[in-house]
C-alpha cells in the first residue's frame, strides 16, 4: 500500500532534518570554522554563518516568488502551502533561521544549540502527534491539540536535556510548547528559539 504524505508532514520533517543538523554541525565545530572567513567581524564565527545563510535564504526566496530556480523552486513548490507561494515562498524556515541567527547573538552556544532542538524537535512533532493522534482541542487554540503539544513537550524536553538537566530541560521544553499552542502575531518559527533560550538562561 503505497502511503500517501502531505506537504504539511514532508515541511514538519524537513524542519526537524534542518534543525537537527544544523545543531550537529555547531557541535563538531564546523560552523564556526566557516564563520571565521565571513564577516562582518564584531559577530561571532556561528552568527556570521547564520546571518549568511538567512540573508541568502530571503534573496532565494524572492528569487522563486518571481521565477523558476532550477531545483530549489521545484522543492519549495513541493513542500510549500500555495498561498505562502505568492508572499514569502519558505516562509517558515526563513523565519527560524532569523529567531535562530538572533538566539546566537545574545546567548551561548549550548542555549543556542538546545533551543534550536526546542523548536525543531517539539514543534515539528506537535504538528505530527496532532495531526495523528489530536483529539482533545486546546481551549485557548482550538487549531491546536492538547495530544499534540504533550507530544512535542516530551520530545522536546528529551532533546534540551541532552544540554541540561531535567528539570531546566522540563521548564525549556514547555516554553517551546506554550509558544506553539498560542496564536501569535508573530509566527511561532521566529519566537520559540528566542524565547526558550531567554527562559533557559534565567533558570539556570
Amino acid at each position: 500500500m503505497k502511503v500517501k504524505v502531505e506537504k504539511e508532514e514532508k515541511r514538519q520533517l524537513v524542519h526537524l532534518l534542518l534543525g537537527v543538523l544544523l545543531v550537529i554541525l555547531i557541535e563538531i565545530g564546523l560552523i564556526a570554522q566557516i564563520g571565521e572567513i565571513l564577516v562582518p567581524k564584531f559577530l561571532e564565527p556561528i552568527s556570521r554563518v547564520l546571518l549568511f545563510v538567512t540573508l541568502s535564504g530571503f534573496v532565494i526566496s524572492f528569487l522563486c516568488r518571481e521565477f523558476w530556480v532550477p531545483l530549489v523552486s521545484y522543492f519549495i513548490r513541493k513542500l510549500e502551502r500555495e498561498e505562502a507561494m505568492e508572499v514569502l515562498p519558505g516562509k517558515g524556515t526563513l523565519l527560524a533561521s532569523v529567531g535562530i541567527f538572533l538566539t546566537s547573538i545574545f546567548f551561548e552556544t549550548n542555549i543556542l544549540s538546545a533551543s534550536i532542538l526546542a523548536l525543531a524537535v517539539g514543534d515539528s512533532f506537535s504538528n505530527l502527534f496532532g495531526k495523528y493522534f489530536g483529539k482533545t482541542r486546546i481551549p485557548y487554540n482550538q487549531k491546536k491539540s492538547l495530544q499534540g503539544s504533550i507530544g512535542g513537550l516530551v520530545l522536546s524536553t528529551i532533546s534540551i536535556s541532552i544540554y541540561f538537566d531535567l528539570p531546566i530541560a522540563i521548564v525549556g521544553g514547555f516554553t517551546a510548547m506554550l509558544i506553539e499552542s498560542i496564536s501569535l502575531p508573530l509566527d511561532d518559527n521566529l519566537v520559540i528559539p528566542i524565547t526558550t533560550a531567554l527562559v533557559i538562561t534565567l533558570v539556570i
